[in-house]
């Protein structure tokens, strides 16, 4: 290893590229980070250098910072140019390069062609040195297969167009072609506040702070360290990298053999995918912690020898740490793991992405109501749901219906009794473990008797259960209107489809929900629950007027809900909905005149039917048990 302090012109000199391997992040630099203190530093740079060149002194450099690098005998391609793998620093290179970029671009833009031409030999090769590829940039960054479509073809593309000083705007809309923008912004009004007869001379002395006293100290290291052992050790110098960064990078280091001697073939074939897509910005740390709740507990029981489940689920923060464990222990050295690893992240991460854009594909192969439960997470905000969906995608194609009316039933009967959930990662990677374990015939058995077996916060709830809080609890606050109208929702579209007269298909469409007996029920309906002016009866109407069975859905304006009964229902019948239709048809009770009256009686009659309706659409654990063939163990009391 030997470490030199090199000016620009010496970084990028003659018969010189660099090349950016695969494994490094893309370009995360900013303005509030880098780019404004780099400049201003420049700016004291150059005064610095003017003031020396007028008093016949040498100025101080300034140090930009270090990088790591590598020379690179297998990377050919063609002429006589000498490649140098950019281990560490490719944010300090790329950036100077667009420094000097912007730089030439801005001085042909004012006239000034000879500080221009002499930025040239650095931002580009002469064409007498350049290989049958064309190839002239000072930084190659590797981006094979979606080369085209990245952020790096600008980057060659703002090389090149810097020679006749291209629109800025040409470029705006990515943390390359910002940075590029951002110095040719400062370098025009830098020589807009300076005298036309200045401007020559302050561009030849800018010219020299940056190119020879803008200084980095190079690392390079010998043909036998790991590049990727070094660059793992300072990844927490500078911008922190994400857990994927460092476990791709992790990956990669096992990658490496005389046939891929720096993991570049592994990387396009297998990780390129997760940088290059625009799909997996803001995704691919998510997914690896579903994969390696997948993967990882698997491995660990290969590692240790032990069928013993793993009860601790890998955590957002510690991916890379658990990747490098089973790495050690079983990847490395053992190409087929090693291989089947990456075949299962590639298959997992095409289901990942199935799930998610399940309702937005044209051609899927999951049924209508497959969509419809496995979008339930989004309202119940359940992602570690996804994992266990993944299982069984893998496991079951698109014959998941089945079992995911068991989760459906978990999930639909937790909404009635305003389930929440806490710690449910801990119930889900429980499940997976199991799910990953289990052969496919037994896979219904698996989940219904995981699910049935929670105890604690997210238990699965009984007939009774729901009965007793529908005809007792508020179900208006503390549930969210989401889950309240999903809930209602399912109820209303299977009453809709049960209707033998219907017109057309169930359309929910833009509803809310309604109090039959309004919540203000003073001015109009004092008389109809028999209020004596106690507090006592008001307590006893306010809760009243909150159950499920005087709550519904209606796409009416929800300005007109505090009306008498009277107006009330002809709101309701003009509604459309079959679930106020058959509200409206099921009444018993009748008032003075003998018309249908809405009353307690009424509340708590529709409430038990509402509990009837969610114990039939979504059966309890013994009742799709006792459906699906599926024995449960014996009761403790039996």
């Amino acid at each position: 290893m030997d470490t030199l302090i090199t000016t620009m012109n010496l970084t990028f000199p003659p018969l010189k590229q660099w090349v950016v391997p695969s494994y490094q992040r893309n370009y995360v630099w900013t303005e509030e980070g880098q780019w404004k203190p780099l400049w201003e530093d420049l700016m004291a740079l150059t005064e610095r250098v003017r003031d020396a060149d007028l008093a016949d002194a040498d100025a101080e450099p300034h140090f930009l910072g270090t990088i790591i690098s590598k020379y690179s005998p297998g990377y050919k391609r063609g002429g006589v140019i000498n490649y140098w793998s950019v281990v560490d620093g490719q944010q300090r290179l790329t950036t100077v390069q667009l420094l000097l970029a912007a730089a030439r671009a801005t001085f042909i833009q004012h006239s000034l062609d000879q500080p221009a031409s002499m930025l040239s030999g650095v931002l580009a090769e002469a064409d007498q040195f350049v290989g049958d590829d064309g190839v002239r940039y000072k930084i190659i960054h590797k981006r094979s297969k979606t080369y085209e479509e990245s952020d790096y073809a600008l980057f060659q593309a703002m090389i090149d167009s810097s020679a006749s000083a291209p629109d800025q705007g040409a470029v705006a809309g990515s943390p390359l072609g910002d940075c590029y923008n951002y110095f040719r912004g400062r370098v025009d009004t830098w020589l807009r506040s300076l005298s036309e007869d200045d401007r020559g001379d302050y561009a030849t002395t800018f010219n020299k702070a940056v190119l020879q006293k803008l200084v980095v100290a190079d690392i390079q290291l010998s043909q036998g360290q790991n590049s990727h052992a070094i660059f793992e050790a300072l990844n927490a110098r500078g911008k922190r990298l994400t857990e994927w960064e460092k476990t791709k990078n992790y990956i990669l280091s096992l990658a490496v053999s005389t046939d891929d001697p720096d993991g570049d073939l592994t990387y396009r074939e297998h990780l390129e995918r997760y940088d290059a897509d625009p799909y997996w910005r803001g995704r691919i740390d998510a997914f690896l912690l579903y994969f390696a709740w997948l993967e990882v507990p698997r491995a660990r029981r290969q590692v240790s020898g032990r069928e013993t489940p793993q009860t601790e689920r890998p955590q957002t923060n510690r991916l890379y740490r658990e990747f490098r464990y089973v790495g050690e222990h079983l990847y490395r050295g053992n190409r087929t793991e090693f291989e089947r690893m990456l075949r299962e992240l590639r298959k997992y991460a095409d289901i990942y992405r199935e799930i998610d854009e399940a309702s937005e594909a044209t051609t899927r192969r999951f049924s209508s109501y497959a969509l419809k439960v496995m979008g339930r997470r989004h309202i119940l905000r359940l992602s570690s749901l996804v994992p266990v969906l993944m299982i069984l995608v893998d496991r079951l194609g698109s014959e998941i219906d089945g079992v995911l009316r068991i989760v459906d039933s978990y999930l639909m009967r937790r909404i009635a009794l305003k389930g929440r959930y806490r710690d449910f990662d801990s119930v889900a990677f429980s499940l997976v473990q199991a799910l990953c374990d289990a052969d496919k015939e037994s896979i219904p058995s698996v989940v219904l008797l995981r699910l049935k077996a929670i105890r604690g916060w997210n238990w699965w709830p009984r007939n009774e259960e729901v009965t007793a809080h529908f005809r007792n609890g508020d179900m208006y606050n503390g549930i969210s209107s989401g889950r309240r109208q999903l809930l209602l929702g399912e109820i209303a579209e299977d009453m809709h489809t049960e209707n033998p007269y219907r017109s057309d298909d169930f359309k929910l469409g833009a509803v809310t929900t309604e109090h039959i007996a309004p919540q203000t029920w003073k001015p109009h309906w004092k008389k109809v629950f028999g209020f004596d002016g106690s507090d006592e009866d008001a307590g006893r109407i306010s809760g009243l007027v909150h159950r499920i069975g005087n709550l519904t859905l209606v796409s009416y304006n929800p300005s007109l809900s505090n009306k008498p009964w009277a107006e009330k229902k002809e709101l309701l019948n003009q509604d459309g909905l079959e679930l106020n239709r058959r509200l409206l048809r099921d009444i018993e009770s009748r008032d003075d005149e003998g018309e249908r009256a809405w009353d307690e009686t009424e509340i708590d009659r529709r409430s038990f039917q509402l509990a009837g309706d969610v114990n039939r659409l979504w059966p309890d654990a013994e009742a799709l048990a006792q459906e699906l063939g599926i024995e449960l163990p014996a009761s403790p009391s039996a």
